[in-house]
C-alpha cells in the first residue's frame, strides 16, 4: 500500500472532528441524561464509547452509564441490554437501570461494578496469594459457564 501524504486540509479536518466529538463527550459530562441521571465524572473508555460515573436522582444511588454514538458505525449498546435481559436473574452480573436515546447518544445505566481486577492488584502491591488468584479463576468460569449457558460467548476475556 502507497503511502499517500496527508495535505494540510485533510489534518485540519481531522482536528475539527476530535474536536467535535470531545465538545459532544463534554456536552454528556455537563448534563443531566433524562432527568434521571446526573453525570459525576468520566471513568474510562472502551472500544465501543465511554463509561461515567452518574448518580441515579430517582434513587440517589451511585451507577455506570455507557455511551455510543446513535450514528454508531458498530451499535453496541442495544445487543448489550438483550444481553442484561438474558443475565438478569443470574448471580455475579450487574443489571440495567435504563436505555435512554437522548442527545444523539444511546445510554446504558447499569449498576455500578467495585474497583477492577487492575485496581485490586494495585492495592495488594501487585501481588495476589494463590488462594486470590483460585477464587478469581473459579468465580470467571463460573460467570463464563453462566453466559455458555444462555447460548452467549463472551468473545472478550483478556488478561
Amino acid at each position: 500500500m502507497a503511502n499517500v501524504p496527508i495535505t494540510q486540509g485533510d489534518l485540519q479536518v481531522k482536528i475539527n472532528n476530535k474536536e467535535e466529538k470531545n465538545n459532544e463527550r463534554l456536552q454528556i459530562l455537563s448534563s443531566i441524561i433524562n432527568d434521571r441521571f446526573e453525570i459525576l465524572k468520566r471513568l474510562g473508555s472502551g472500544s465501543f464509547g465511554e463509561v461515567f460515573l452518574a448518580k441515579d436522582m430517582t434513587t440517589n444511588l451511585l451507577c455506570a452509564i455507557k455511551t455510543e454514538r446513535s450514528d454508531s458505525k458498530h451499535p453496541q449498546l442495544r445487543i448489550e441490554q438483550q444481553i442484561f435481559l438474558r443475565m438478569e436473574n443470574c448471580t455475579g452480573y450487574p443489571s440495567m437501570i435504563a436505555l435512554i436515546e437522548e442527545k444523539g447518544f444511546i445510554i446504558l445505566a447499569m449498576d455500578l461494578l467495585g474497583p477492577s481486577l487492575e485496581d485490586l492488584l494495585n492495592f495488594c502491591q501487585r501481588k495476589f496469594s494463590k488462594k486470590t488468584v483460585l477464587m478469581l479463576i473459579d468465580q470467571a468460569i463460573l460467570r463464563i459457564q453462566h453466559m455458555h449457558e444462555q447460548s452467549l460467548i463472551h468473545r472478550d476475556v483478556n488478561n
